[in-house]
């Protein structure tokens, strides 16, 4: 049977970069949020969804409960944002299996798992939408 997924021919310098500049990006993000409270802080953007809807989106939080998680303070992240406490684990798993698998000569090892298991992304998906329909009824 003849696969249909697309296959891109990058060179491995081009993933090592890409890896290097995505951690030194991320410990930039995380220093600047580690310092600056987005609750006292002006650097932060706004939501536009909740300022015109009276809604949270989905996104609604994150940047006060990584700001609370990098202080240590877990039950005040869990309450700015829920799902994101429970999905960082995964997604910095995901993050590091990345980056060993580029440093292995192997940079599409976790694309192709979750090509494999379609079912997880959209499992993710619909949990996420559930989410800010729970979060706007209930109000947590």
């Amino acid at each position: 049977m003849e696969s249909h997924r697309i296959h891109l021919a990058i060179s491995p310098l081009w993933h090592y970069c890409g890896v290097v500049f995505l951690w030194l990006a991320l410990a930039v993000f995380l220093g600047i949020l580690w310092r600056f409270n987005p609750e006292e802080s002006s650097i932060y953007p706004t939501c536009r969804f909740l300022e015109h809807s009276g809604y949270k989106c989905g996104g609604c939080g994150i940047l006060r409960s990584t700001h609370a998680l990098l202080h240590g303070e877990w039950l005040l992240a869990a309450r700015y944002h829920l799902l994101w406490v429970v999905a960082l684990p995964p997604g910095v798993l995901c993050l590091v299996w990345h980056t060993v698998a580029v440093l292995r000569g192997k940079p599409w090892q976790v694309m192709e798992f979750f090509w494999a298991h379609p079912s997880l992304l959209l499992a993710a998906g619909v949990l996420a939408v559930l989410f800010v329909f729970l979060r706007n009824i209930f109000g947590f």
